[in-house]
């Protein structure tokens, strides 16, 4: 159980260090489209939207990974310390969290793209940096 909870606990610091550099590539990507609206490329003029959006992309591959054995472990545990695995708002979040990548990460290989999916994915930050706060800073 100590080796499960070590490994939880490294884990989900990973998976938050990656969906916090995931979400600074989502936000350059959107501010990155709205200067190219207004043709206006100076302020972030070494980084194309394309790469952004692409680093964007692979960082949330690897959160998702550690997301999904960071669930994975947190449930082991919650199993082993209350016999059962019991729904709270904590694991919810969590689970929509993981959902909401998924489904992002199931999107990317289909023709839907662009700020939509931009925005699902920093929600899914959103939501896993209130999960992370609320389960680790008291």
């Amino acid at each position: 159980m100590q080796i499960i909870f070590f490994l939880h606990q490294i884990v989900t610091l990973s998976t938050a260090l990656i969906m916090a550099v995931a979400f600074v590539f989502g936000v350059l990507t959107v501010i990155r489209h709205f200067q190219l609206k207004q043709k206006n490329v100076a302020i972030l003029s070494g980084f194309s939207m394309v790469q952004m959006a692409d680093r964007h992309q692979m960082l949330l591959k690897w959160g998702f990974a550690f997301l999904t054995v960071g669930l994975l472990t947190g449930l082991i545990l919650l199993f082993q310390a209350n016999g059962s695995l019991a729904l709270t708002a904590h694991i919810f979040m969590a689970v929509g969290a993981w959902g909401l990548y998924g489904f992002f990460l199931r999107k990317q290989s289909l023709p839907w793209k662009g700020m939509r999916l931009i925005a699902l994915s920093l929600l899914g930050c959103f939501v896993l940096t209130i999960i992370f706060l609320q389960h680790h800073v008291h």
